[in-house]
C-alpha cells in the first residue's frame, strides 16, 4: 500500500466477503472513489432531521459496508422527503484511548447508494460539533479504514491526524470472517491457540488511521 501510494496509485483492498454479500455496496464505494455518480445532490437543498435509532440502523444496513452500531446521536439529511445521507455519533469503541478526556466518536458516515451528496458531510458535521460542544465533549475522534480510504473526508472537515495501524488481523474459515477480538487471548488460552482450534486461518488488512477533532 505504502509502495502504491508512493507512486500516486489508489488501492483498495476488498475482502472475498464483501464482495460476495454486498457488492452492489462495493461497486458504489468503486464508483464514488472514480468520481462517478449515478446521482448528485446539493447539501444545501436538503433538510436536516435527527433520527432514531430505527431510522439510522435501516438505512445504515442499506448503505454501509460494516452496517449500524450503537449511537447516542443520529443525524440525517432529507431531500423531499427521502433520506439520503445519515452520520451517527457515541462512545469510543475503544474506551481506553480516552485517557481520562471527554471524546465523542464518529462512528458512521454514509449516502444512499449510487448517490452523492455535495457538503452534505460537512453539513452533518456541523451539527455534529454543535451536540458535541453542548454536551462537554474535548474531542471527537474517529477512524478510517485503509482499505477503502486516505482520509480526505476527514482532512475536508478539519480533523487532524493521530497516527495509524499498520495493519489488523481478521480470520476466516474461507466463508466467513470474524475481527481478531473474537479469538481474543484469556487466562486460560491465547489468540492462536483459540484459531487453530476454531480451523480458521489468519488475514490482514491495511490498518486504520485514527483522526481527531479538537473541540473549542
Amino acid at each position: 500500500m505504502k509502495a502504491c501510494s508512493e507512486k500516486g496509485v489508489r488501492l483498495i483492498t476488498i475482502f472475498e466477503d464483501e464482495w460476495r454479500d454486498k457488492k452492489a455496496l462495493c461497486q458504489s464505494r468503486i464508483n464514488a472513489a472514480l468520481n462517478w455518480h449515478q446521482r448528485r445532490v446539493f447539501a444545501r437543498k436538503c433538510s436536516f432531521r435527527e433520527l432514531s435509532f430505527e431510522q439510522a440502523k435501516a438505512f445504515l444496513e442499506e448503505n454501509h459496508l460494516q452496517g449500524s452500531v450503537g449511537s447516542e446521536y443520529r443525524i440525517g439529511l432529507f431531500f423531499k422527503e427521502e433520506l439520503i445521507s445519515v452520520m451517527t455519533l457515541g462512545s469510543p469503541a475503544r474506551a481506553h484511548t480516552m485517557r481520562g478526556r471527554r471524546v465523542l466518536e464518529l462512528k458512521r458516515f454514509a449516502s444512499l447508494l449510487n448517490t452523492i451528496v455535495v457538503g452534505g458531510a460537512s453539513k452533518l458535521f456541523a451539527r455534529a460539533k454543535l451536540y458535541a460542544k453542548a454536551n462537554g465533549y474535548e474531542e471527537i475522534k474517529s477512524y478510517c479504514d485503509m482499505r477503502w480510504g486516505v482520509g480526505t473526508v476527514y482532512r475536508q472537515l478539519g480533523f487532524d491526524l493521530s497516527g495509524a495501524t499498520k495493519y489488523t488481523p481478521h480470520y476466516t474459515d474461507c466463508r466467513t470472517r470474524w475481527r481478531n477480538q473474537t479469538f481474543a487471548s484469556s487466562v486460560l488460552q491465547k489468540e492462536e491457540e483459540r484459531a487453530k482450534e476454531k480451523g480458521v486461518y489468519k488475514i490482514y488488512d491495511c490498518g486504520h488511521q485514527t483522526w481527531v477533532y479538537k473541540i473549542d
